[in-house]
């Protein structure tokens, strides 16, 4: 499946889109919404954009965070998680290899099934080998 340019796929509140194949995310295409993500064995998701990447889903009420795979990654040593809720700084709450499967499971925040008081954002850092030679 190809999500276009200037294309969004929405998740309404309260429902699920489950990802069972691969999705190609084509200039700002993008998924978004109040609805939460799962990628299924065998899913994937190709972003065109780093700065759209980063994908909210849901693990029991725990956030689970979903990114696609970082474009030109052969340098990629690891994923780097941040989270803020509010108005306080990123705070890095984890680390995935680039082997793993890309996602994060947040089992320090609760979903609560209501409007919260603070927003929660999350950011993925990716860290790179520098290759040099002599």
């Amino acid at each position: 499946m190809w999500i276009k340019n200037n294309v969004n796929l929405i998740i309404e509140r309260g429902k699920y889109y489950t990802i069972k194949d691969t999705i190609t995310l084509e200039g700002t295409g993008f998924i978004t919404g109040k609805g939460y993500l799962n990628i299924s064995q065998g899913g994937d998701i190709k972003i065109n954009s780093w700065n759209k990447s980063v994908f909210k889903g849901r693990e029991g009420n725990h956030p689970k965070i979903y990114w696609g795979k970082f474009p030109n990654s052969a340098n990629v040593t690891s994923y780097k998680i941040y989270r803020r809720k509010g108005e306080t700084s990123f705070t890095h709450i984890g680390t995935v290899s680039p082997n793993s499967p890309r996602y994060f499971i947040d089992n320090t925040v609760t979903i609560l099934d209501r409007p919260e008081p603070f927003a929660t954002f999350y950011r993925i850092q990716t860290l790179t080998e520098s290759v040099k030679s002599i």
